[in-house]
């Protein structure tokens, strides 16, 4: 939806009025902003989850809880570029664009490295748990559990007792 916008008012800028080029750019730019609160939302329920979650069974180290919820607190201020018009908090500003957006794929970068730390860990407890080759894994087709529909041949078309008009093989 955003880029809908944006991709408008890029669109033959120069025929139609500054006004309605203008009006497009700012509402994919409010667009933009608007997402961010169920972002935030879900980010602070992440880090809370972090945090709330019992030593014994902890997957991700508490800090980086702590650092999802201070990177909601550094998203916030990009929604501050909508009350200012110029200066560093306007749109195009260090508070509301460029930082969260450094912070953002920081946030990103580390979530990135703990999430795969995490998922090794886990793996590593299914298999210490339950054998090797077991827990966490995509089954193979050698997997006994699994039934494969694919080991089973498809029937000719001319062997069928009763064809649809208009298959091969059909005598209607």
């Amino acid at each position: 939806m955003i880029e809908i916008f944006w991709a408008l008012a890029a669109y033959r800028s120069g025929d139609f009025s500054p006004e309605l080029v203008q009006a497009f750019y700012e509402m994919g730019w409010f667009t933009f902003l608007f997402i961010g609160p169920a972002f935030y939302v879900w980010v602070a329920a992440f880090g809370l989850g972090i945090l709330m979650n019992p030593p014994e069974h902890q997957m991700y180290p508490r800090w980086v809880g702590y650092y999802s919820l201070a990177s909601v607190l550094c998203w916030v201020m990009g929604m501050l570029a909508m009350f200012f018009g110029e200066g560093p908090s306007d749109y195009s500003g260090m508070l509301p664009t460029w930082i969260p957006l450094i912070e953002f794929f920081l946030w990103m970068e580390i979530l990135n490295y703990y999430g795969k730390k995490a998922i090794d860990r886990q793996e590593a407890i299914c298999a210490k748990e339950t054998g090797e080759g077991m827990g966490v894994y995509a089954p193979g087709w050698e997997d006994p559990l699994v039934e494969h529909e694919v080991d089973k041949p498809l029937p000719n078309v001319n062997e069928i007792d009763n064809p649809q008009p208009g298959l091969a093989g059909s005598t209607a």
